[in-house]
């Protein structure tokens, strides 16, 4: 797979973290309903930072105990 591209220094962005880990917010209400792990991803030039390289499925969701006793919270 090719890395992502800065668009603004057209370079490739380099791969900063592994297991980054990002919560999906809900709209009505605004609430946290998923986490999703990823990796976090940077221009080396103008820092710009991604994430890209989602898993296939969250890692949890609210309704799950998992989600209750995630450390963020």
């Amino acid at each position: 797979m090719p890395r992502p591209i800065c668009v603004a220094c057209q370079v490739e962005m380099r791969c900063i973290k592994n297991d980054f880990y990002a919560v999906l917010m809900a709209n009505e209400p605004p609430e946290p309903y998923q986490i999703w792990a990823s990796d976090k991803w940077a221009c080396p030039k103008c820092g710009i930072e991604i994430l890209t390289g989602f898993a296939q499925k969250p890692v949890a969701e609210s309704w799950q105990e998992a989600f209750a006793n995630w450390p963020w919270r």
